[in-house]
Parts: structure tokens; C-alpha cells; sequence
């Protein structure tokens, strides 16, 4: 699959959505640039799984990222006013609040901070509706380390 980078609707994320069924949901599809960063922000690690955090964390540490690890969306949502801005990356399924959930929270508080989205249950049109309240990118557990990284630097 393509590492390309596109644009829709205005946002910019991975050639890896495409296969998630944008096709048909009126989205204008363009081929970009990457955004330029600024630096490496924080990234903020929002997972019901102890283990999926802590890993990740250790991966992002070991390259020279910061982070920060929440074991829901309702603990994240409840910091996230004391939070510096940074990248979020972000469950599907939790208890309580999904990232979904958190996703539509973010956007009515006027919150755009960039998102990826991870998900170990890829069921349809998950990626589509990600995208759709803002996600940057969408992947899919397991994933590769390299490939996760690559998204985090173009997302942030």
C-alpha cells in the first residue's frame, strides 16, 4: 500500500484511508505535501489496554518523543484543558467514552488538535467515520513501529 499523502475535504492524511471506502462520500480527494512540523509535540496515548500503552510508550521514549499515557477517554477529556497541545493517539474501543466519542467531544469544544486513531477491530467503515469528525490518520493493531512513528510525524 501507498505512503502518499492526501488531501480531503481540506485534511490532510495517509493514502492508507483510501481502502476504508471514502470513495462515494462526496469527500474531494487531491494529492499533497506533507504539513511542514515544527518540532516533535507531545503525544498523548488514550488506551483502555495497560500493556498497548505502556509499549508504546516505551517505542515513542526510545525515539525521542515525548508522551503521556491515559487509560480512557474520559480521563484524558477530564485533563485535557492542563494539557500543552500535542498529538493525540487515540482507541477506538473503551469503556465509558470510545475514541469516537472523544473524537465529537474534541470537535465541539473547538479542540483541533491532530489525531490518529488506532483500532484493533477494523470493521468497515470505522477509518471513514474517523475522518470525518477529524482524525488525521487511522491504523490498525498490530502495527509496525515504523509505519505508526511515520503517522505521528505527519499527523503532528
Amino acid at each position: 500500500m501507498s505512503n502518499d499523502i492526501w488531501e480531503i475535504s481540506g485534511r490532510t492524511f495517509s493514502a492508507t484511508l483510501l481502502h476504508y471506502g471514502l470513495e462515494g462520500t462526496g469527500a474531494v480527494i487531491q494529492s499533497a505535501k506533507a504539513p511542514a512540523s515544527g518540532g516533535a509535540p507531545i503525544v498523548y496515548i488514550i488506551d483502555d489496554d495497560r500493556d498497548v500503552r505502556d509499549s508504546i510508550g516505551f517505542m515513542l521514549k526510545t525515539d525521542g518523543i515525548s508522551s503521556r499515557t491515559f487509560a480512557s477517554g474520559v480521563e484524558f477529556m477530564a485533563a485535557r484543558e492542563t494539557l500543552e497541545p500535542g498529538c493525540l493517539l487515540l482507541d477506538v474501543r473503551m469503556p465509558r467514552m470510545s475514541g469516537l466519542d472523544v473524537l465529537a467531544a474534541l470537535n465541539e469544544q473547538g479542540c483541533a488538535w491532530p489525531v490518529v486513531v488506532m483500532t484493533g477491530h477494523g470493521e468497515g467503515d470505522l477509518g471513514t467515520r474517523a475522518i470525518k469528525l477529524g482524525a488525521r490518520d487511522f491504523i490498525e493493531k498490530p502495527f509496525d513501529a515504523d509505519l505508526l512513528l511515520h503517522c505521528l510525524r505527519r499527523a503532528a
